[in-house]
């Protein structure tokens, strides 16, 4: 992303330690704490911020579970705006009372925490119309036939497996 890191070593402790933490959710925070130890972002900008996202080597942010009660959450404690990846953005848009930015990357990120006034926050909408957006989306009840291949892809999915289509 062509963004500053500290020198040397970095040791990084999610205490606390008897409390599980699963998943990649903390990759993004965890990057953009980086960046402004190394100087690359003034610390008081991150005030009232939160984020969560999963990073990519190359600096895209992935999509992430359970942003609804990290919206929440984040809403509850404060915070002025959060930073959630863009896939994640409709369902964090549910939640009144915060400003939610849908981010792509690392490098914007950074961007929006520096000058949040040049980007347009994600606008609120309603559950129904979340709803209303999925049922957009092509769903298995669409398929008719083809129950062989059908099965094969919920056992992947129930598996938490890749699948490629050709």
């Amino acid at each position: 992303s062509g963004l500053p890191h500290p020198d040397g070593t970095t040791v990084i402790s999610l205490s606390p330690a008897d409390v599980r933490k699963e998943g990649a959710s903390f990759d993004l925070p965890i990057a953009l704490a980086m960046i402004a130890a190394a100087e690359g972002l003034p610390k008081q900008q991150l005030n009232g911020v939160m984020s969560v996202g999963e990073l990519r080597l190359d600096g895209t942010v992935r999509p992430v579970k359970g942003i609804l009660p990290t919206a929440i959450h984040a809403r509850q404690k404060g915070a002025r705006a959060l930073l959630v990846p863009a896939e994640n953005a409709g369902e964090a848009a549910t939640i009144n009372g915060i400003t939610i930015f849908g981010i792509t990357n690392l490098s914007e990120a950074v961007a929006i925490i520096k000058n949040p006034a040049s980007f347009l926050p994600v606008r609120n909408i309603s559950v129904e119309e979340l709803y209303e957006s999925y049922n957009e989306i092509e769903n298995f009840r669409d398929v008719k036939g083809q129950a062989f291949a059908k099965r094969a892809l919920e056992i992947a999915a129930a598996g938490f497996h890749n699948v490629l289509t050709l």
